[in-house]
């Protein structure tokens, strides 16, 4: 028999988790940016750009990298290929955070880095001339328990295709965690995990507050040890995407409704009753058994960043989102700064020459 699984009203929402693109830009007026920057990588840095890193082959792009922040949101990493080292590429890398897409919604913050980069050197950039490298698909689910799934649970044309390359978990306490089917390498790869967990562990980050108050804005609950909060997420590659016919972001804005169908379609999840599903696979008649009713409600949910939305938020102040964030992170190391004075209380330790060492 399945197991039946106690939940609060399901809730469960879609979009773009993460978006790695190409930028386009004229080679000679590039040449001279990335011959000044490589002379002073500090030239262009500001308190909202910084300078992370020299990046190398193992990084996807030879280069040097910079952080772009804006209202203590971190909004992307950008790298600047060095054009002398690497020809078959396009000369500007992006990666933009999560954080920023759901603070300031998806279009918002690609149209903010296309705004820096003019400031920068002058490089008008549209849609058309931007290629997604990576997009990862994602849909939430409150109110609902994965936490007793195995790869045995799935069927579909992806899951035939893709999962024989790789599949493991990870579980504590007889409980997953995190399913992996397909491999990293591969053009397209899923993994459903325990969201509310993840945040949980991370709860102190300013990333973690902005997700946790989009979520909880968005009707889910995410109070941990007590609700249930799922991430199920295709991570598709530039084959995959090509063979989706989405070449630019602009046709990716164009196309996101059907390339999400088309991700939770091709994976079908059957629920928790393993032998039942095994049983079918064995007749070879898969197809004639029905897909559980939360996938249904997963294929078809409302998108929180389709481009007919625009943005993640809609018409809800981003500032309160964000600052509502902070205070949400203000007040978690508070309270471990509490736990840390009472603790040294009880040690009998002398907590005014503690504070005058700190400060």
């Amino acid at each position: 028999m399945e197991k039946q699984h106690k939940r609060k009203a399901v809730c469960v929402l879609g979009g773009i988790d993460s978006l790695y693109y190409f930028v386009h830009c004229d080679s000679e007026l590039y040449q001279t940016f990335y011959e000044n920057i490589n002379i002073d990588v500090n030239l262009f840095a500001s308190d909202n750009f910084r300078f992370l890193k020299y990046t190398s082959k193992s990084d996807g792009v030879v280069g040097i990298k910079f952080e772009y922040s804006l209202d203590d949101v971190k909004i992307a990493g950008i790298t600047f290929k060095n054009p002398e080292k690497q020809k078959n590429i396009h000369n500007v890398y992006v990666q933009l955070y999560a954080e920023s897409i759901y603070s300031k919604g998806l279009k918002n913050s690609v149209d903010l880095v296309s705004e820096l980069l003019f400031n920068l050197f002058g490089l008008q950039t549209f849609y058309d001339f931007m290629y997604p490298s990576r997009v990862d698909v994602n849909c939430f689910v409150g109110g609902f328990d994965f936490s007793q799934i195995s790869k045995d649970c799935f069927g579909g044309y992806f899951y035939r295709t893709y999962q024989k390359e790789n599949t493991h978990f990870i579980t504590r306490a007889s409980r997953v965690e995190t399913l992996y089917l397909g491999s990293k390498k591969s053009s397209l790869c899923f993994k459903i995990y325990d969201k509310l967990k993840e945040l949980h562990d991370k709860r102190s980050s300013l990333s973690s507050q902005i997700k946790l108050e989009f979520l909880r804005q968005n009707g889910f609950g995410v109070e941990y040890g007590v609700d249930e909060l799922w991430n199920a997420e295709f991570t598709c590659k530039r084959q995959f995407l090509k063979e989706s016919g989405i070449l630019s972001l602009d046709a990716l804005f164009g196309s996101f409704k059907m390339l999400y169908f088309n991700c939770f379609s091709g994976f079908d999840f059957y629920g928790f009753d393993a032998r039942k599903i095994a049983k079918y696979r064995k007749n070879r008649n898969l197809n004639k058994l029905e897909v559980h009713k939360i996938w249904k409600l997963m294929q078809v949910n409302q998108l929180f960043n389709a481009p007919a939305d625009d943005f993640a938020w809609g018409d809800r102040p981003v500032e309160r989102v964000i600052e509502r964030a902070k205070g949400q992170s203000e007040k978690w190391h508070r309270e471990q700064i509490l736990k840390l004075i009472q603790k040294c209380s009880s040690n009998g330790w002398d907590i005014k020459d503690i504070f005058r060492q700190a400060v």
